[in-house]
């Protein structure tokens, strides 16, 4: 399958995955969001606005995540220029922020149209071990049940996320979902990206026969309407639309992440998604409309 360029009046891609803000106030060892390199220091309030904003005119939704997202500390202001500029909203985050704080978690569902809540166990020592904490703590399951609860209540469309390693690929979370109920459950085998969770990787990596095994643990989950949406290598690989904390558009097509020149605030989100190669064919085959289509959303 050859890379396709945008070069369209509108992404072929409708949904652009913005890394809005790099630091996490976690350390996921199979985290391949890090960006230390060189020049991908986070934007100013202002650049970061007029990255939204230019983002907004070739993306029907920009899904925000970091990083954590939530760190940002103009982060719902970033949500109020995407939406003013008529795009869709949606974040990925670990819940943190959003648990703890109670008005800002309501200013932030006031202005997204769904939530992704990273879930990687419900076991405080896999947690631990995976580096799911801040500090040596982590969130409680009663307290992920709160947050999905408020954002089940709202009306808002719920995803969770599970990266599957090491520490968790022998776990059930059966009985988590069951009781989080979310739209969608999305399952990534955890990915290698060179320069960015090299020195872990080999400690975490998993086969294509534990990643399937994992899978078919859960399909009887498919009775409850949350059976796993798998995303093994292939299907993470080119199939983003994606932006870096500094605004610029990149791509993992090589296993490694490659930059446009100039960020998307400076040349326009056009000419920044020409030098960088998407799949559109493998972003529908991943189920990346889905948010898009549903009617209510």
């Amino acid at each position: 399958m050859n890379p396709t360029r945008i070069t369209h009046p509108r992404s072929p891609i409708p949904t652009v995955n913005f890394h809005c803000w790099r630091p996490c106030n976690m350390r996921c060892r199979h985290c391949f969001a890090r960006f230390n390199d060189a020049g991908h220091d986070n934007l100013s309030r202002s650049e970061m606005l007029a990255v939204v904003q230019e983002l907004a005119r070739g993306f029907e939704r920009i899904n925000f995540v970091g990083g954590e997202p939530t760190l940002c500390p103009w982060f719902v202001d970033a949500l109020d220029v995407a939406r003013a500029s008529g795009a869709r909203t949606s974040l990925v985050t670990n819940g943190w922020a959003m648990a703890k704080r109670t008005d800002f978690r309501d200013a932030v569902l006031a202005r997204v149209d769904g939530m992704g809540l990273s879930i990687d166990s419900r076991r405080s020592d896999a947690n631990v071990t995976i580096g799911r904490v801040v500090g040596r703590r982590t969130l409680h399951v009663d307290e992920l049940l709160e947050l999905a609860e408020v954002v089940r209540g709202r009306g808002l469309h719920l995803k969770v996320n599970t990266v599957v390693q090491q520490a968790n690929l022998h776990e059930d979370f059966g009985d988590l979902l069951n009781r989080v109920r979310p739209d969608r459950w999305k399952v990534f085998r955890v990915l290698p990206v060179h320069g960015q969770n090299d020195a872990d990787y080999h400690s975490v990596a998993i086969t294509d026969e534990q990643f399937s095994s994992f899978l078919a643990r859960h399909t009887y989950l498919a009775e409850a309407g949350v059976a796993p949406v798998p995303e093994n290598h292939d299907a993470m690989t080119g199939s983003y639309a994606m932006v870096d904390p500094g605004g610029f558009a990149y791509d993992n097509v090589d296993g490694t992440y490659r930059d446009s020149r100039e960020p998307v605030h400076r040349c326009g989100w056009r000419a920044a998604f020409a030098e960088v190669r998407v799949l559109p064919e493998r972003f529908a085959s991943r189920g990346g409309h889905y948010l898009l289509e549903r009617g209510d959303q």
